[in-house]
């Protein structure tokens, strides 16, 4: 049955070998905050298998982009990736297990670090899910650091957590994830409900 599991989830994700510290520094500053988590159900394959796919709640920091798009990551454990009694105990209770948990399980696909991937010149319903995929479970470092850090605005209006600045908080973790591949999952139409995510640019006067 766990064979059948893996590959309902290489359907459902996409990958690349590149890694977040590879990716370019990002040209602009900005963020968006979630108030709650955001996230979809599917159910795949002959046996309907459950998954369900999302964000926690937090602040999530531009960090890097590509040609297309803007990379936004979360602080700790932000990406929802469930399978089977996992989905449901996370419906009826919002009990998310533990990285380590679910990494085992769901053959290393477990979601974790990662965040949501905007393109630069379509509608954000265009957007991506982005998580990085380990071989190595020890490698994810920074998936115990909470999940989706919530914010709090500071004084000059840059968002903190902790009264500290997310960009720095967050930039200094990227380096951790040079060996973990970034994982991309497509939305389906209307999956999620992205009205909810309102992208803040810092104005230059306040980048630090």
């Amino acid at each position: 049955m766990r064979v059948v599991l893996f590959y309902i989830l290489l359907t459902l994700v996409s990958g690349c070998s590149s890694t977040l510290s590879n990716l370019k520094t990002s040209s602009k500053q900005s963020h968006f905050t979630l108030q709650e988590d955001l996230y979809y159900t599917e159910t795949r394959g002959l046996l309907e298998y459950k998954w369900l796919f999302g964000l926690r709640s937090g602040t999530y920091s531009l960090v890097a982009e590509d040609d297309d798009g803007y990379y936004y990551i979360g602080i700790g454990d932000t990406v929802l990736i469930l399978s089977e009694e996992r989905v449901e105990a996370y419906l009826e209770s919002g009990e998310v297990p533990s990285y380590a948990k679910r990494y085992g399980p769901q053959f290393s696909s477990a979601g974790g670090e990662g965040g949501l991937w905007v393109p630069k010149n379509g509608p954000l319903e265009k957007a991506k899910i982005f998580w990085v995929l380990y071989t190595d479970m020890d490698d994810a470092v920074t998936v115990g650091m909470g999940a989706g850090a919530a914010s709090s605005g500071g004084a000059s209006g840059v968002p903190t957590v902790d009264g500290m600045v997310v960009g720095i908080v967050v930039t200094s973790v990227i380096s951790s994830m040079a060996n973990g591949a970034l994982q991309f999952i497509e939305l389906p139409d209307q999956s999620l409900d992205l009205q909810k995510i309102n992208i803040v640019d810092t104005p230059a006067s306040l980048k630090t």
